[in-house]
């Protein structure tokens, strides 16, 4: 089983495009997908798979157009990438939290 980070692009916001945690987990959960987390309300999900990057992301979209009838962005990630992706990050840990800013 791989672990996989998802993230769901533009849910949730202003009354629009809106999915129930609850719910989308009940349904990850019965097609396959185990150890299904979500993070509030925020499209934000963890889940083990045994399918590969690309077939998660479209097992998902296809279950988001079947039960809540949205088209959106869907992002997956390895917890390797993840990972990668902190260990690499090019802000420097001494800025603002709230702040990013360019070299000149």
């Amino acid at each position: 089983m791989i672990t996989y980070v998802v993230f769901l692009r533009g849910i949730n916001v202003s009354g629009k495009n809106i999915i129930k945690m609850s719910d989308l987990k009940e349904y990850l959960s019965a097609n396959d997908f185990t150890s299904v987390q979500t993070y509030i309300q925020s499209g934000n999900i963890i889940l083990k798979s045994r399918l590969d990057k690309e077939k998660v992301e479209n097992e998902i979209a296809n279950l988001i157009e079947k039960h809540f009838s949205l088209k959106i962005p869907i992002f997956v990630f390895t917890t390797d990438e993840i990972e990668n992706s902190l260990k690499n990050n090019p802000f420097s840990d001494d800025l603002p939290g709230n702040k990013v800013f360019s070299p000149s």
